[in-house]
């Protein structure tokens, strides 16, 4: 619990417990798989690109993702 000062825990015992305060551990993004994700794209597709446009940029992205994910999508119509 990150609120330990005596105001807080004073202010939640006057509340009577219709606050509940819960433990939340600290940010780890080596255990967020959408994180490692994000890392794995940007390590492999959008860290020093070349892209001219977006739309290539997200088509290298979907490209990657299809290949590492091997998973297939329709291609963006813009």
């Amino acid at each position: 619990m990150i609120h330990k000062s005596r105001w807080v825990e004073k202010a939640l015992r006057e509340l009577g417990g219709r606050i509940e305060l819960h433990f939340l551990p600290p940010y780890c993004p080596q255990e967020n798989r959408i994180e490692r994700l994000w890392k794995d794209v940007h390590d492999n597709v959008t860290r020093n690109h070349d892209k001219k446009t977006m739309i290539d940029l997200l088509e290298a992205i979907f490209q990657y993702l299809s290949t590492r994910l091997n998973t297939q999508r329709e291609p963006l119509g813009c």
